[in-house]
């Protein structure tokens, strides 16, 4: 099976990533999704899911994926960039419990994996080591902060690789790494210094989008159309479409129109190339969609 991840940015700047997992390719309905949001697809990648054999969760301190280590990672000319491993090990810290110390294992083995592997995704050039780490405490939101941006998509060629972790109490976080070569083996080292393992990845060439986002009713990223469909076997799968158009629904305001002439191509689209990702099956059948909305303080 084939996952791929796509970004997106709304009009006013918030971003959101989405998944969706294909028997081959998830192209088609990519682009069916894009004409049906107000939102902005940015970049996405798409690539075989791969589920590396690396044992169980670690259960020492700093064992939950809400734990996040972000290190300093430097190409030749001494531009920085931060990639994060989630649930790192304690034996990487100094005695502060919070700053990295670069001179022992695992972080130097972390280190030496980055090297012509992974890149600065703003200038195309190689990352040579990292120079220094931090550890982010109950941190589930921490991310690149380069994954959608647009003023930081120059367009220089680049694998972006996806990385599901797991820890002992079940959480799941996903991060993700951009490189210039293939990042399998990196990501085998880079594991070591984490509690938590590599439950799924997948990898592919970084494609960059660049249309523009649009102001309507359901404008921002927190508004999302739930597309329900399942497989011949009742497994079921959704597909959130982000900042969804106001004429995808019906006279309630809530309701997908299966009808309306952007939305039947495109649950073509998904039954012809998606697959559940509980089975693999492709996906047979559409249920419905409704319009979910983020809930946010002080919101009505």
């Amino acid at each position: 099976m084939d996952r791929a991840s796509v970004s997106w940015i709304d009009f006013y700047g918030n971003e959101i990533t989405t998944q969706l997992t294909a028997s081959s390719t998830a192209a088609a309905v990519i682009a069916a999704m894009s004409g049906m949001s107000n939102a902005s697809i940015t970049n996405w990648h798409e690539g075989t899911i791969s589920s590396p054999a690396l044992g169980s969760p670690g259960n020492a301190a700093y064992a939950s994926v809400g734990d996040m280590m972000a290190m300093s990672v430097v190409d030749g000319i001494g531009t920085s960039n931060r990639i994060f491993c989630p649930a790192p090990v304690q034996g990487m810290f100094t005695a502060d419990e919070n700053t990295a110390d670069t001179l022992t294992d695992p972080f130097a083995a972390m280190s030496a994996a980055t090297a012509g592997v992974l890149m600065n995704l703003q200038l195309g050039t190689p990352i040579v080591f990292g120079i220094a780490g931090w550890l982010f405490r109950r941190s589930l939101n921490i991310r690149e902060s380069y994954i959608c941006a647009p003023s930081s998509l120059s367009g220089h060629p680049a694998l972006r690789r996806a990385v599901v972790w797991a820890d002992t109490f079940g959480l799941r976080t996903i991060t993700y790494y951009y490189g210039v070569n293939p990042m399998e083996a990196f990501l085998t080292t880079f594991a070591t210094g984490s509690n938590a393992i590599p439950l799924q990845s997948w990898e592919g060439p970084l494609t960059i989008a660049s249309p523009g986002p649009f102001g309507d009713v359901y404008a921002g990223v927190k508004d999302l159309a739930r597309f329900t469909f399942n497989d011949d076997k009742g497994n079921r799968a959704n597909v959130m479409l982000p900042a969804p158009k106001l004429a995808l629904f019906k006279a309630d305001g809530k309701t997908i129109d299966p009808a309306y002439y952007l939305v039947a191509p495109f649950i073509a689209d998904v039954l012809g190339n998606l697959v559940a990702p509980q089975s693999g099956l492709p996906l047979t059948r559409f249920i419905g969609g409704i319009l979910v909305r983020s809930k946010e303080q002080g919101q009505q």
